[in-house]
């Protein structure tokens, strides 16, 4: 007997999420991962028979919420839902989401509009973490058209300014969780490990005989790196006492700005960016754009002397300019404090939009 579920899928940035209002889900937690299982098709071939998709960048659930809080309007917890294997994970988040957070809220009646711009505030319960969305409003509802445009989705939108606060530490309690900017590790690579968005282990591309502009499936059939990934990001859980995962820690690698063609064909040239990165989403699959909290990650460790980004770029106002597979992402991070004591804004801009909402029928 199947069962039904009011959903509304959501674009954000350059990823896609079923969002769901608890009200409308299990009262008992323990029943949700099963649902969110089904929902999105895990283990499934290609996720034909659900809504999910080969890539973890299009498997997301958000379970959205009224704040009980006058000062906040609305709650969300971010879930990341196994494609080959049957597990979820609330660890972490997805920095893409909010800007759909935002026209939901919006949308949904949380929050009063307010022309031309509706700031929403936001909770994310999985890092107990602020963020604001400034959504562009006409006549009382979320503007459809818009001229502002993101690499890796076609078309423009609307521009949706969002501000991440106090987002160091948010899986450790530490911006740097082994003490250090840079740790060698066992194979004489050096790394940063950093807590800034999401945990994240930065090297350079070199130190896996990359230039970093290779394209993500030309990485993805090659065995030596993925092995040498995953044992280099093992091995860094292990090392700060963090219980490593098919998605975290996540794995970034970076190079100098050099031209190099997107995976739509596009030219970028090494004077329109700061940085070439890469990113893996989870075990063994690159991101074709650019994950938000990665680029959060990096845009933070560029301020900080010593860091494998900082060696790179050097970026005192925290502005970085990321090359990705599908284009440039760029992304402001601002330190306040000391390391020991220090708080971490950081803030970018995206599009967002509803791409359907119904019943989801599950079996």
């Amino acid at each position: 007997m199947s069962r039904e579920l009011p959903i509304t899928l959501m674009r954000g940035g350059t990823a896609k999420a079923i969002f769901i209002k608890k009200e409308d889900l299990p009262e008992k937690r323990e029943d949700w991962n099963e649902l969110f299982l089904d929902l999105v098709g895990s283990t499934y071939e290609d996720q034909i028979d659900a809504l999910g998709s080969k890539f973890p960048i299009l498997s997301k659930v958000a379970v959205v919420s009224k704040s009980s809080d006058p000062d906040i309007d609305i709650e969300y917890e971010f879930f990341q839902v196994g494609l080959e294997e049957r597990k979820v994970t609330n660890r972490g988040s997805c920095g893409n989401l909010p800007s759909a957070l935002g026209v939901f809220a919006v949308d949904e009646g949380y929050i009063r509009p307010i022309e031309p711009i509706t700031p929403v505030i936001i909770r994310n319960l999985n890092t107990q973490k602020l963020i604001k969305v400034e959504v562009p409003v006409k006549e009382r509802s979320v503007r459809k058209e818009g001229q502002y445009r993101i690499d890796g989705v076609r078309g423009s939108g609307p521009r949706l300014s969002i501000t991440f606060y106090d987002i160091q530490g948010t899986l450790t309690g530490r911006l740097f969780p082994s003490g250090n900017r840079k740790d060698i590790l066992s194979e004489g690579v050096p790394v940063t490990i950093i807590d800034a968005g999401i945990l994240a282990v930065l090297i350079e591309a070199r130190y896996l005989g990359l230039r970093g502009t290779e394209h993500p499936e030309i990485i993805e059939r090659n065995k030596e790196i993925l092995e040498k990934v995953e044992r280099i990001r093992r091995e860094v859980a292990e090392f700060i006492d963090f219980e490593a995962d098919m998605f975290l820690p996540k794995f970034i690698y970076v190079s100098a700005p050099k031209n190099y063609t997107t995976i739509s064909r596009k030219t970028v040239k090494d004077s329109e960016i700061d940085i070439i990165a890469r990113y893996f989403s989870q075990e063994g699959l690159i991101h074709r754009s650019f994950a938000v909290a990665g680029g959060i990650a990096l845009a933070s460790a560029s301020l900080f002397e010593g860091t494998v980004v900082n060696e790179v770029f050097k970026s005192s106002l925290g502005s970085l300019k990321i090359g990705h597979p599908s284009g440039i992402l760029e992304v402001r991070a601002k330190a306040v404090g000391e390391e020991d004591n220090i708080r971490i804004d950081a803030r970018l801009s995206r599009t967002a939009r509803r791409i359907l909402s119904g019943k989801a029928h599950i079996p």
